[in-house]
């Protein structure tokens, strides 16, 4: 179990995400973590977003409902669902950057990445608990992730590719997400005819 002063340097740490994410992506980026190390925080990131997303769904779900229009929504589904779309992120981010003119290691990617969403993860936690005390709060909350994930995102690209420069940031997670869009309809396009075909 971590001590007492490792959980105020990481509390400290997940507040700076929030105050100041420019600082923290360049801290992080210093660090030199291994990939390893990345990804096992981000398959911990994606089974906490799972247990809450799970959590979340019983507690209200009538909203989850119209979101994943006929899934059910468990803590497994949810993980899968998410944690593969985020890992293609990984992918289509980094290397659109790359692209775009960006320079920076993918190690770096990962973990910037990781540690963003853990800290989002986090944040769904307690947009939940807000949830359920009062529903306005849940509503405030949700408006204030979503502000604090964006701006965190955008800047965190920035870092990662070593920009300098925000625009292209925004560029770049403009394009990665139109492609990852494109990449899963047509994916979901090509199982869709499968699953037609053998049914015919």
């Amino acid at each position: 179990m971590p001590s007492a002063s490792t959980r105020q340097h990481l509390l400290d740490f997940g507040l700076q995400t929030i105050t100041n994410p420019r600082s923290v992506a360049q801290s992080i980026v210093a660090l030199h973590f291994s990939r390893d190390i990345g990804w096992l925080l981000m398959v911990l990131a994606i089974t906490l977003n799972g247990l809450f997303v799970g959590v979340g769904a019983y507690l209200v779900p009538e909203v989850y409902d119209s979101i994943f229009p006929g899934i059910v929504l468990t803590p497994i589904t949810f993980s899968i669902i998410s944690g593969g779309m985020l890992i293609i992120s990984v992918f289509t981010v980094f290397y659109t950057g790359l692209m775009l003119g960006g320079q920076g290691r993918f190690s770096d990617a990962i973990m910037l990445t990781a540690w963003l969403n853990f800290v989002m993860v986090v944040l769904l936690g307690a947009q939940l608990l807000l949830t359920f005390v009062s529903p306005l709060l849940g509503v405030i909350a949700t408006v204030a992730r979503f502000v604090i994930g964006l701006r965190g995102y955008v800047i965190f690209t920035d870092v990662m590719l070593n920009f300098d420069n925000v625009g292209r940031a925004v560029l770049t997670l403009f394009i990665a997400f139109a492609g990852s869009v494109l990449g899963l309809s047509l994916i979901l396009a090509l199982i869709g005819v499968g699953a037609a075909a053998g049914g015919g």
